[in-house]
Parts: structure tokens; sequence; C-alpha cells
């Protein structure tokens, strides 16, 4: 079984998963192919500029280096980092019309 805070499983021929970010709290599998972005397939894949939450668990391990960034509550709070060099680099005006004019960033992730 695979679990990814993107992508659970990617086939062998490859494939993109590109300006991500995931904020799950946790990754629960029973196996040892999970990953913050992707949990299989991640040499078959081109992986780039994904982030994930700092302190994502899986079980009682953090997980900070398996895949992507690290995105700190700074930088999740930040309208800056989202649409940035440094981030994701999303377009932050569509986020806004996506949300009609709310943009208020919550802290991130909600329990």
């Amino acid at each position: 079984m695979y679990a990814g805070g993107i992508v659970g499983g990617n086939p062998s021929d490859g494939g993109q998963v590109r300006n991500c970010v995931t904020l799950n709290k946790s990754i629960n599998t029973p196996g040892d192919s999970y990953g913050r972005i992707i949990g299989d397939g991640e040499t078959a894949t081109d992986l780039s500029n994904n982030y994930a939450w700092e302190y994502m668990q899986m079980g009682s391990n953090t997980i900070n280096s398996k895949d992507g960034t690290n995105a700190t509550q700074e930088n999740l709070q930040s309208s800056t980092w989202w649409a940035g060099t440094t981030g994701p680099g999303w377009d932050i005006n569509l986020i806004v019309n996506l949300l009609d004019g709310d943009i208020a960033i919550q802290a991130y992730p909600v329990n």
C-alpha cells in the first residue's frame, strides 16, 4: 500500500508532480511506502517545487526530509510565499477569485 500527501503511487513510466503543497497533519499506512509528496514512484517521477507542512507525522515519526521542502507556519500564513519564487509560485489572484476575495489564511493544519 502506498500513501502520499499528494500522490499515493505513480506508475513506473513516470509522471510529474510539481508546484504542490500538502498540509496533511499525518500520513498513516501499514507499510513503508510513504512520503510527504508521493508514496511510491519517486525514482520514475519528476518531482519539483513541492512543499509539505514541516511537522507532518507518519505514525510517531516526523518525516521532514522524505519528499518536498519544509513549509513553515510562517510560510503558510504569507501570501508572498504562496505567490513568490520561494514558495510554490501560485497565481494568488486566481486563489482570491476562487475564495470570493476572502484571503484570510488560517493557521494550518487545522486539527
